[in-house]
């Protein structure tokens, strides 16, 4: 496995061609309209077109890199134009998704 590789030897993978051209051009108009006067905008009402991406293509890619189990738990969407443009540097995020919380010793 190519992606499963290069992620455990480096840590990250990059991937073209994930979602299929038609989706993308679906997926554009779903962003039409969110608010971007400010970074860090969410949004909860996610569209069957973006659950499709999530369910299908973004599904088979977690399951590819970790296993036949995971699932994507978020997504992020960067709106990053020559004209609206800012640095990401490295970062780690902490976030996971589990069903309960369960406290251990350490």
């Amino acid at each position: 496995m190519i992606f499963r590789a290069s992620l455990d030897r480096d840590g990250v993978t990059v991937r073209g061609n994930v979602v299929p051209s038609d989706a993308v051009s679906r997926l554009r108009s779903c962003f039409i309209g969110i608010q971007t006067d400010r970074a860090g905008a969410r949004c909860f009402d996610l569209s069957s077109d973006i659950m499709d991406v999530i369910q299908g293509p973004l599904r088979a890619l977690a399951r590819e890199g970790m296993g036949g189990v995971a699932r994507p738990a978020r997504v992020l969407f960067f709106d990053k134009t020559p004209e609206s443009n800012w640095a990401v540097p490295w970062h780690q995020d902490r976030t996971i998704a589990v069903k309960q919380r369960i406290d251990t010793d350490g």
